[in-house]
C-alpha cells in the first residue's frame, strides 16, 4: 500500500527542502578584502551535473563581472530552497 500511496502524492508533497552548495559572492570594488554575498547556488535537482543559481542581488558600480562561488560558512545563515 506504501508503493501506491506515492505514485498517488502530488510532485509538491514529494519535493523537500534543500540548502544550497555554495554562497554567490562578489568581490566589494569599495572595500578591498570584503565579499558580498549576491545569491546561492544548489545542485540541479534532476542529478545531472551542475548548479541553479538564485541571485537576490547585482553589484552596481565599479563590478568588474565577477562571481565566486563558496561554499558556506559553518556559522553562516543560509535558506531553504524548495524544489521545483
Amino acid at each position: 500500500m506504501a508503493t501506491s500511496e506515492a505514485t498517488t502524492q502530488t510532485p509538491r508533497q514529494r519535493n523537500e527542502r534543500r540548502k544550497p552548495v555554495f554562497v554567490v559572492r562578489a568581490p566589494d570594488s569599495n572595500a578591498r578584502g570584503r565579499w558580498v554575498t549576491l545569491g546561492y547556488a544548489w545542485q540541479r535537482k534532476n542529478g545531472e551535473d551542475g548548479f541553479s543559481v538564485k541571485l537576490n542581488s547585482i553589484p552596481v558600480g565599479n563590478w568588474d563581472g565577477t562571481l565566486v562561488l563558496l561554499p558556506p560558512l559553518s556559522n553562516e545563515e543560509v535558506p531553504e530552497q524548495l524544489e521545483g
